[in-house]
């Protein structure tokens, strides 16, 4: 099968359920093929009404010169064999849409393996990989589906690693997203907030494109730095889907321990993972942290287990009981007093007490504990009870008083 004069050498596979990509060859090399599943052009024949299918050619036209300006934006920037891997060749063949790129080793070090190496090893993948994306952010490009599959982590002939960033069909110029929604696609695992809410907008409503911005990468680059620093996503509670879920509705955000993970660096991740895209840093803040890292903070390991809050809000007289609220990073269970396991982050009456234990269990195992009294003493209510002794009676509790034996 010749398409545009790329002889096919494979069949096609589906990959992302948006395209499909083969291999084929022209001009005596080997290229990368893939052919887009959406969006498809309407020609003579093709199904539907007359204003339907214009609707179609007007979302396929700016599909089509997207592609084009921002091919021709990053080619501008650099060559073949740099660190962006970009579209040689662009073009329509009846239907379908088609990306040329040139073959290379998509091969790359997995996560769990990116995150025993030494330290100072994942800070140059980091560098390289905030070096490449800052080619992008220059020129207000947002890469819009940054994930661990589309950068390839490799080892140079110096023994050194370097990262090169691929795939850059869902990429768009800042605060100027497709105005057809089902061409912003991502991955939901990396979405940043505000992608996440253009994308499921039901109203159309586009003053949400100002939001998506080139900070929309820096959160999906927090989620991502956090998995090649730990091995894992950040940890969230349970019941949100993703990150920029959790970040949505004020959860707190915590990350496995690592001897990696420096306080300099939770604080950076942090930023990164905002809610407000306008503080989170830019490529190049987060290039002079890494970039700043000397040995002394290097040993500076974050505390497997931090404690953000822990006090006394309330005192309930009705009833003697004290209202305690806490809020707890990396740990794996908590008790107050003996309690059953708690949420790591909550609010809930206990009984009176003259002091209260938290107790933390980290990932690791390892128990710390945290003391707090309760902001004012309370004199308990309670009922006494009479013990008959020796002709008289003694009322025992807080209170005691004599009285004669009837």
């Amino acid at each position: 099968m010749s398409i545009n004069g790329y002889e096919l050498t494979t069949e096609w596979k589906v990959v992302g359920g948006m395209s499909e990509v083969a291999f084929a060859k022209k001009g005596g090399k080997e290229w990368f093929i893939k052919k887009f599943i959406s969006p498809k052009y309407p020609i003579a024949g093709s199904p539907g009404s007359e204003r339907i299918k214009e609707q179609k050619r007007k979302n396929c036209i700016e599909f089509e010169n997207r592609q084009k300006k921002l091919n021709d934006c990053i080619k501008s920037k650099c060559g073949l064999g740099g660190n962006l891997i970009y579209a040689v060749d662009f073009f329509r063949h009846e239907t379908c849409y088609y990306k040329i790129n040139e073959k290379i080793d998509v091969s790359s070090i997995s996560i769990k393996e990116i995150s025993r190496l030494n330290t100072k090893d994942i800070l140059i993948i980091l560098r390289s990989i905030v070096h490449s994306l800052r080619i992008l952010h220059r020129e207000n490009i947002v890469h819009g589906d940054l994930k661990p599959d589309n950068i390839l982590i490799k080892m140079t002939g110096t023994g050194t690693y370097t990262a090169k960033l691929i795939d850059f069909d869902d990429s768009y110029f800042s605060e100027c997203p497709p105005k057809d929604r089902e061409q912003v696609v991502g991955t939901p695992e990396y979405y940043s907030p505000e992608l996440f809410d253009y994308i499921s907008d039901e109203d159309d409503d586009m003053s949400l494109a100002k939001n998506l911005t080139i900070k929309s990468d820096i959160f999906a680059l927090g989620v991502i730095f956090t998995e090649y620093l730990t091995g894992e996503k950040p940890i969230i509670p349970s019941k949100y889907s993703g990150t920029y879920s959790a970040v949505k509705h004020g959860a707190v955000i915590s990350f496995k321990s690592s001897s990696h993970m420096t306080i300099e660096l939770k604080n950076l991740l942090l930023a990164m993972l905002d809610l407000n895209y306008k503080n989170r840093p830019s490529v190049d803040e987060i290039f002079d942290v890494l970039r700043g890292y000397k040995k002394e903070a290097l040993d500076k390991v974050v505390d497997d287990i931090v404690v953000v809050k822990f006090e006394s809000v309330n005192i309930r007289k009705s009833d003697n009981k004290v209202e305690l609220e806490w809020c707890v990073e990396n740990a794996r269970e908590i008790r107050i007093n003996g309690s059953l396991p708690l949420p790591k982050k909550g609010k809930k009456f206990f009984p009176y007490a003259d002091e209260y234990i938290l107790t933390i269990v980290s990932d690791r195992g390892e128990k710390k504990e945290e003391k707090c009294r309760p902001k004012k003493i309370v004199e308990p209510v309670v009922k006494p009870i009479v013990i008959e002794a020796d002709g008289e009676s003694k009322l025992r509790g807080d209170l005691y008083e004599r009285t004669r034996k009837k």
